[in-house]
């Protein structure tokens, strides 16, 4: 179902009534409280990535605490691209889904839209997603004079490569967040990052990523003990990723034990990863399975998760495998120390293919370990509830309306 306003399309979920933006009172779409806030979140999409995944469980837990809640994404212009409402299922029927001109046709339209709907919306709060969408979300949000805040999913290595890659992306990104009435880091490393700007100290804050409530299920000693069968590389395929050091490990592996490996996600290296199985010899026992939704739940038993990023924010595979009881192997990097700490996973500094096999072989021979570093991260995991994180966030919101911005 959609409504016309002017440019602007308002995508409403089937299962609610609700017919005008502007409405405050109760419609049967949720129990939405007198002094609840009304919230607007900008982000590109809702495709497969971390942050759209993250911004339609925040939007949704807010939803079900009584805000009014919006997300703003661009419209689809690209018929073969199918992952551009990927994740829109779990989004909460009381949320408002709006669809703009893609900014990559027509920024200076795409805030003028933006600018009208929150005009209409009135927000208490805008809060952007991701450099592009954060950039022109403070402009709209300026010209509306609602507060804005930047949800910040970088941290100073990926700004090196953003400003090497994308220089005009990485300026726009940083005067979002110098401007913004607060910066939302999803990571220590990232809030660290903003931290060291003396003006901006008091506006940066910390709040992790969040796990579904249903991937928890605190690993049994019998489950984990089992010989594992299956390696899992779980994420977007990308270069920061370091997917073929993992392919490369496994082949090591696979040499002189029965497993095998899954690939789960899509990215720029998902062709060079099916060659390099080639030139290995291992396509034979490595599967390439795309995206798939809730990955978890078939594969908790008899699996090592496999990591070896070269940088994070706070990824959402990792997050979701602590919380699965799947042992777990990862670069030694801070994001992942950050998550795990010393016990949670088998770490790995070094990064070649011969260190990552000798860690992926330590955690196949030794049933003892596997169990202990499953639910020590388990354990660690039960702190990212989708519920806190909405608390987290609402204690930012009420402190930025209570100081008027």
């Amino acid at each position: 179902e959609f409504l016309q306003s002017g440019r602007i399309c308002v995508r409403l979920n089937a299962r609610c009534s609700r017919q005008a933006p502007d409405v405050a009172e109760s419609s049967g779409c949720g129990v939405f409280r007198e002094d609840g806030l009304r919230i607007v979140h900008v982000i590109p999409s809702l495709s497969a990535g971390g942050a759209e995944r993250q911004v339609v469980l925040l939007a949704s837990a807010q939803a079900r605490a009584g805000d009014i809640v919006a997300i703003v994404i661009n419209k689809n212009i690209d018929e073969s691209n199918k992952t551009h409402h990927y994740n829109i299922d779990r989004l909460s029927p009381s949320v408002q889904l709006v669809e703009l001109i893609d900014y990559r046709r027509d920024c200076i339209r795409y805030v003028s839209e933006l600018r009208a709907f929150l005009h209409q919306f009135r927000p208490h709060i805008v809060q952007g997603w991701l450099p592009q969408t954060g950039a022109l979300s403070r402009m709209a949000a300026h010209m509306a004079g609602i507060s804005h805040i930047y949800a910040e999913r970088n941290n100073k290595r990926a700004y090196s490569i953003l400003f090497k890659n994308s220089p005009l992306k990485a300026i726009a990104a940083s005067l979002t967040a110098r401007t913004a009435s607060a910066i939302v880091a999803n990571s220590l490393d990232g809030a660290e990052l903003w931290k060291q700007t003396q003006k901006l100290q008091g506006r940066v804050h910390f709040v992790p990523n969040c796990i579904p409530d249903e991937v928890y299920q605190r690993p049994e000693w019998g489950q984990v003990i089992q010989a594992p069968s299956r390696m899992l590389i779980v994420g977007r395929l990308a270069p920061q990723k370091r997917p073929e050091l993992c392919l490369e490990a496994f082949a090591l592996v696979a040499a002189r034990h029965d497993i095998s490996l899954e690939i789960i996600g899509e990215g720029p290296l998902a062709a060079a990863l099916s060659q390099l199985a080639v030139r290995l010899n291992i396509q034979d026992r490595v599967t390439f399975s795309g995206l798939v939704a809730d990955w978890w739940r078939s594969r908790r038993c008899k699996s090592i998760f496999v990591t070896m990023s070269e940088f994070e924010g706070q990824p959402n595979t990792l997050l979701e495998s602590m919380a699965a009881g799947i042992p777990i192997v990862a670069s030694d990097i801070r994001a992942h120390r950050d998550l795990l700490g010393a016990r949670g996973a088998l770490l790995v500094l070094e990064t070649s293919p011969e260190a990552v096999a000798a860690a992926i072989e330590q955690l196949l021979t030794d049933s003892n370990q596997r169990a202990m570093r499953a639910i020590e991260a388990f354990e660690m995991a039960a702190q990212y509830t989708v519920e806190r994180t909405r608390e987290l966030y609402a204690s930012i919101y009420a402190k930025i309306v209570a100081r008027g911005g």
